[in-house]
């Protein structure tokens, strides 16, 4: 079956047809069509224009295809791009995952079908003939069955010429040498004159069979051809090397194919970069190591519920993280990655209220918060923020326990729940994640600070255990 190829073929009244890819298409760009042999006046493809009525159905432009011409239509993706890339800001989900699993199997579906460039060994086509091959040029050119077709005829043609004038080289010899006989009659008659005429015939002779082999030669040459209709090459026959990405009816080499497939391969995933300004406010970022980057901008500590303690001797200066007061001046460092720890048990877990109501676990809001300093972090975006809870719901009936992220003032007062998650008839550990990038980042736009919290529920029964909660934070800072 064709994987990224699909052939239709004309009947002069429509110009709507069905395309059924393997695993469709990423992209309505990547679907070209051609009508028959249509070129233009360089003798370069035409590719008619598509509208897509539906996923499957397409409308070729231009005028109807006509009872028997075929319309074959061709998917091809991208194979020096990533259309989702990660390092780029992609989202990791499913849907991105399913994009970049698509369009590395539709490269290897164009291999399949045969839609390459390089032969990696002898061209077998399996019964089927070779076409569109375009007039031979160099030496090593695949020759077309009108250049056989020309070069035999030529060929013979000078070969038949040949043994006409031979015959009639011939004739006037056997002539000359009837006059000589007629002349020895005569006093004019001498033995240079019939050594003449002998001297005739036999150079006669000689060219009659100089062009009787000259044919055969030539007949014999032109029986080891292959025909320009499904030929049959024998050896190793060779090609020019198309330039990369060529997309067109000539032929490929085995040199072409092998870097098309060694490009479409997936390469190792880039390493984490870093990038940092370290000599001035107006020399451009360069980049850093993981380790200077942490050294810059040290993450939160989940033994001061996220708020690092000034610095001491030996620390680095104030200025460079986010201080006791949770102000955060960085040097330029253009992104990196923390978590603001809620709450982490090593050893034993954090048991929630069986109530049946929310409340903070421990006691009050100081067991389970963090603040968030909204209104004096600056020059900062968050480019991704996902609170992972793990937790066990030890809801041991129907009737779900839960576990929330709220934001709250002091007190607690305005206690208000950014998401939670439920669960029912679970007594196992579980791990959930959120994201809460929205959530976050409105309170940078807004300049708030308020404590960031989880609450849980029971069933009235038992209560859930929390073993870890945390909301992982990916920056961008602008500030100076």
């Amino acid at each position: 079956m064709a994987y990224s190829r699909v052939v239709a073929t004309g009947n002069g009244s429509t110009n709507q047809f069905a395309v059924n890819f393997a695993l469709d298409y990423l992209l309505e760009s990547d679907v070209t069509c051609r009508v028959g042999t249509e070129v233009d006046g360089g003798g370069n493809p035409i590719y008619r224009t598509l509208t897509f009525l539906s996923t499957n159905l397409v409308q070729v432009g231009g005028s109807i295809p006509g009872n028997g011409v075929q319309i074959v239509f061709e998917r091809t993706v991208d194979k020096d791009t990533l259309r989702v890339d990660y390092n780029n800001g992609d989202q990791f989900d499913e849907d991105n995952l399913m994009i970049a699993q698509k369009q590395a199997m539709m490269a290897v579906h164009e291999v399949l079908d045969g839609r390459f460039s390089v032969l990696t060994q002898d061209l077998d086509a399996g019964g089927f003939g070779v076409v569109n091959v375009r007039a031979p040029v160099a030496a090593n050119d695949v020759a077309t069955k009108v250049y056989v077709d020309t070069v035999t005829d030529v060929a013979i043609d000078a070969g038949e010429t040949a043994v006409v004038q031979a015959a009639i080289a011939t004739t006037a010899a056997a002539a000359a040498q009837a006059d000589a006989s007629e002349a020895s009659d005569t006093l004019a008659l001498t033995v240079a004159a019939q050594a003449g005429a002998v001297t005739a015939q036999t150079g006669a002779q000689t060219a009659q069979s100089a062009a009787e082999d000259a044919r055969d030669t030539t007949l014999a040459a032109l029986s080891t051809k292959a025909d320009k209709a499904s030929p049959v090459l024998t050896g190793v026959p060779t090609a020019p090397t198309a330039a990369p990405g060529t997309d067109t009816v000539q032929l490929a080499t085995t040199e072409f194919v092998q870097d098309a497939v060694a490009s479409a391969g997936a390469g190792p995933a880039p390493a984490n970069t870093f990038k940092a300004n370290n000599t001035g406010a107006t020399a451009p970022p360069t980049d850093i190591t993981p380790a200077e980057a942490a050294a810059m901008l040290p993450v939160f500590s989940s033994g001061t519920k996220g708020l690092v303690p000034a610095p001491t001797a030996g620390d680095i200066t104030d200025g460079d993280y986010l201080n006791a007061a949770g102000i955060w001046v960085p040097k330029k460092i253009i992104r990196t990655q923390s978590w603001l720890t809620i709450i982490r048990h090593s050893a034993t877990s954090a048991n929630g209220t069986s109530s049946g109501a929310w409340a903070f676990p421990g006691s009050a809001l100081s067991a389970s918060a963090v603040q968030f300093n909204g209104s004096t972090i600056t020059g900062c975006r968050l480019y991704s923020a996902r609170w992972v809870v793990a937790w066990n719901p030890n809801a041991t009936t129907a009737s779900p326990n839960g576990v929330a992220l709220a934001k709250a003032d002091s007190g607690p007062t305005n206690v208000v729940h950014l998401t939670s998650f439920t669960r029912a008839s679970t007594t196992t550990p579980v791990v959930d994640a959120v994201d809460v990038t929205a959530a976050l980042q409105l309170l940078l736009d807004t300049a708030t600070t308020k404590f960031i919290c989880h609450q849980v529920v029971g069933n009235g029964t038992t209560g859930p255990m929390i073993y870890s909660s945390e909301v992982e934070l990916i920056w961008e800072f602008t500030g100076t």
